[in-house]
């Protein structure tokens, strides 16, 4: 399965389950990042773990990461830390000619 094929499961499964889903990537490389909108996440804004996939030349590697806690603060959540933001802009690859 390419890089692009493995992307598009890991979306088209996360979206099944309802899970928030922020992507970046080419054909060679990608990182799918999901989590959670369940109950008590406020639609995903209170989740403090996600899925990671990183995918490298169609081989991809999955993992689980769950952000620091600190009692009631915001940086410890997914979409509060900018953990996807940071890990998402290192796959922003731009090719200059």
């Amino acid at each position: 399965m390419t890089t692009k094929e493995q992307q598009d499961q890991a979306i088209q499964a996360a979206r099944k389950l309802g899970w928030m889903v922020s992507t970046e990537g080419n054909d060679y490389a990608a990182c799918v990042v999901a989590w959670s909108k369940a109950a008590g996440t406020k639609r995903g804004k209170a989740t403090n773990w996600c899925r990671v996939m990183t995918i490298v030349d169609g081989m991809a590697q999955t993992e689980t990461v769950k952000m620091p806690h600190y009692y009631q603060n915001v940086d410890a959540t997914v979409m509060g830390s900018g953990y996807v933001i940071e890990l998402l802009r290192l796959f922003k690859l731009n090719i200059n000619l």
